[in-house]
């Protein structure tokens, strides 16, 4: 089997391939529809919901197509108040291929203080062809002052029944098929759930028993519920040939 970067592979790259955010899809597409897009977005949920999926999605939808229109920042590594001296000094140029330029500011939780005071006076006045999409699993620790500026978007945390549809989706298109339960333990964020699945069914697919360990490792779980979660996976051929067997 080829190596592949799953995550990157079927991540959604419209607003119809995102699973189990009807209301957020709904609200940005009523947006884009009526062509009223606010110019400041604040994208809140946990961990693995699809924040930075739906930032990226819009920010095509508003014919920003170009890495260098286009600025991603993780505030998990450039925290300080020098990111965003950054992108005031760029925040007036207009866009070099694009329709609009847009900034995504990743995990902002992590922006100090005077980061996001310095971020407040850049928020306050955009100019028209300028959109931020910022993305927080915790907007509590944003100012208030900088939260009055957004418009938010709350991403739902995503049910197992659509990550087992997804799982379902990704296995039938590699000629393989899923049919169980999937077991976790209460602390597991959708992006670890969804992790788990692809390991055991997709990346890794010759030994029922390795799965299983794996599964009661990620989810904290006894064997014989894993191997019960497991269930059946059966592509036409195993790689030597032979037909899967049943546990």
């Amino acid at each position: 089997m080829s190596a592949e970067v799953f995550f990157r592979k079927y991540r959604p790259r419209k607003l119809a391939e995102v699973v189990g955010q009807t209301s957020a899809v709904t609200y940005l597409r009523g947006m884009l529809k009526t062509k009223k897009v606010p110019h400041v977005l604040l994208f809140t949920g946990e961990s693995g919901v699809g924040k930075t999926t739906l930032a990226r999605i819009v920010a095509k939808s508003l014919g920003c197509h170009s890495s260098s229109d286009l600025q991603e920042i993780n505030a998990a590594v450039d925290t300080g108040i020098n990111t965003i001296r950054a992108i005031d000094r760029q925040k007036d140029s207009y866009p070099m291929v694009s329709k609009s330029r847009v900034w995504i500011l990743d995990e902002a939780q992590r922006f100090t203080k005077d980061a996001q005071s310095a971020l407040l006076k850049i928020l306050e006045e955009p100019q028209p062809w300028v959109y931020f999409a910022i993305c927080t699993t915790d907007p509590q620790n944003l100012l208030p002052t900088v939260r009055n500026r957004c418009t938010t978007v709350k991403l739902d945390a995503i049910e197992d029944k659509d990550l087992e549809a997804l799982i379902d989706r990704v296995c039938e298109g590699r000629g393989s098929v899923f049919r169980g339960r999937f077991e976790r333990s209460s602390s597991t964020t959708p992006k670890d759930r969804r992790g788990s699945y692809w390991f055991c069914f997709i990346k890794s697919p010759r030994s029922l028993a390795t799965r299983s360990n794996w599964l009661r490792l990620r989810g904290g779980i006894s064997r014989r519920r894993a191997l019960r979660s497991v269930g059946t996976y059966s592509p036409v051929r195993s790689p030597r040939g032979r037909p899967w067997r049943r546990i």
